[in-house]
């Protein structure tokens, strides 16, 4: 489950547009695998779709795009699988997904 905190991921807009005016050249975001993956084995092509219009915003502004592939936040059918299995479990979805996530950095 993936929480609002600074809520980002409807704001990027806005969070962008103020990185320009502060005259700074670079932005910091995580790629969530809870909202990426929600259900194991389950894509959510939307949150992908997503991720490339932050990126693409990015590149519009002539920002720096600084990826984050794990940030902490896990889905919750990793928590059911067990915390012995997290660490295999982040390599296999590094492994499996880095073509998506890098095909949606280009």
């Amino acid at each position: 489950m993936s929480g609002d905190a600074c809520d980002s991921w409807n704001r990027y807009e806005q969070d962008l547009d103020l990185i320009v005016e502060l005259g700074l050249n670079s932005y910091r975001l995580s790629v969530e695998w809870a909202r990426i993956e929600p259900e194991r084995g389950v894509i959510d092509a939307e949150a992908l779709a997503h991720y490339r219009r932050m990126l693409e915003a990015c590149r519009a502004r002539d920002i720096l795009p600084v990826v984050t592939l794990h940030h902490f936040t896990l889905p919750l059918w990793v928590a059911d699988v067990g915390v012995s299995r997290t660490r295999r479990l982040r390599l296999s979805w590094h492994t499996t997904h880095e073509s998506s996530v890098s095909h949606s950095a280009t």
